[in-house]
């Protein structure tokens, strides 16, 4: 079975990741935890997913070659992050930041070393931001998804773009739901809708087109 396959990563694997599959219509197939690394490879085979979005930096600024404050390496643009992330950040769309002082350094090694085994395989993995595909969708004034109130928003809406979603609302949560917004922003680029920030060196940040 080929899928597309979006990712909600986690830290590290002491938290479960959560995944979503989509057909290539963009209908719903399936989801599901992921605690280590090796299920998570071992659930992009399973779908045989040729596409792979995941929710995490998957690169580092140019002129790093870590994140560890006791390395000299620096970056090369005179500015802090990726170009991705400053530019996402001038469109009004917050996020962590790869810097030496980020607080998701574990993320990040993690969602790099798991790309980099994708691609051996010979997958194409893409960087998504769920929060930046709400904001590109919805708008910016939505309820916080901690809330019972923003988890029916964020289902409901999600249910509205993803068919045979709603048969499964009851089983939802935000972690889900960014998964399956992970994987619709990959359908999405399948049908040239969807808008790359920041420098390829780097690990370009996919996003819904505007005005979808």
């Amino acid at each position: 079975m080929t899928a597309l396959l979006g990712i909600d990563l986690t830290a590290s694997e002491k938290r479960a990741s959560t995944f979503a599959a989509l057909d290539g219509n963009g209908r719903f197939l399936d989801m599901g935890f992921a605690r280590t690394d090796d299920d998570i490879l071992d659930t992009v085979r399973r779908f045989d997913a040729s596409l792979v979005g995941i929710d995490s930096p998957l690169g580092l600024p140019q002129g790093y070659c870590c994140l560890e404050e006791s390395c000299d390496c620096g970056p090369t643009a005179g500015a802090p992050g990726r170009s991705a992330e400053r530019a996402l950040s001038k469109a009004g769309i917050p996020l962590f930041w790869t810097t030496k002082r980020s607080i998701i350094k574990k993320m990040v090694y993690r969602g790099m070393s798991l790309a980099e085994g994708l691609e051996v395989e010979g997958r194409q993995v893409l960087e998504v931001y769920p929060y930046g595909a709400k904001v590109r969708l919805w708008g910016r004034r939505m309820p916080k998804k901690s809330t019972p109130e923003g988890l029916d928003f964020l289902i409901g809406r999600v249910a509205e773009l993803i068919p045979g979603v709603s048969q499964t609302r009851t089983n939802l949560d935000h972690d889900l739901c960014d998964a399956l917004l992970a994987a619709y922003t990959v359908y999405l680029l399948t049908q040239d809708k969807t808008e790359a920030f920041g420098a390829v060196e780097e690990r370009q940040i996919l996003l819904p087109a505007a005005g979808l």
